[in-house]
Formats: structure tokens, C-alpha cells, sequence
């Protein structure tokens, strides 16, 4: 319908842990999110109904500092 904002609002935090369980399952590359936004397990898992996009995957790891970054390269096995 024309003129409705179906988006979602993820925090950050929430997509931090998305992008940690989609690393934990082998998914090491952001453009997971798209393909697995409305998988069964990963949204129950993350008790949603949708999981980020990978452009909001993006957004938040592009809006982070280097050191933020580095932080997380280090708790995902360097992957990301």
C-alpha cells in the first residue's frame, strides 16, 4: 500500500547479536541477513518477526568505530 512504512527498527545491539548468531552458524558475510531475514529458527531464536536486512547489517557496522569493529572481528573468530 502506497504511503505506509512497513520498515522495521532494529537497535543495535540487536543486530550485533543477529550478526553474531549468523557467524555462529557459519554465516561469516553480512549478505546472509537478506537471504535468512524470515528463516524459522533464526527469527524464533531471536524472537522476532523479521531479522535486519543486510543494508541495516551494513548501516550499523559502517556507523561503528574502527575500535568498536576491531572488538568484534576479535569475538567472531576474525570473520566479518
Amino acid at each position: 500500500m502506497f504511503g505506509t512504512d512497513n520498515r522495521k527498527t532494529h537497535s543495535i545491539s540487536s543486530v550485533i547479536e543477529q550478526l553474531i548468531y549468523l557467524n555462529i552458524a557459519g554465516y561469516h558475510r553480512d549478505d546472509a541477513a537478506d537471504h535468512l531475514r524470515y528463516d524459522p529458527v533464526f527469527t524464533a531464536v531471536m524472537e522476532k518477526e523479521a531479522l535486519a536486512s543486510q543494508p541495516t547489517s551494513s548501516r550499523t557496522l559502517n556507523s561503528s568505530e574502527q575500535k568498536d569493529i576491531d572488538k568484534f572481528k576479535r569475538y567472531s573468530g576474525g570473520s566479518l
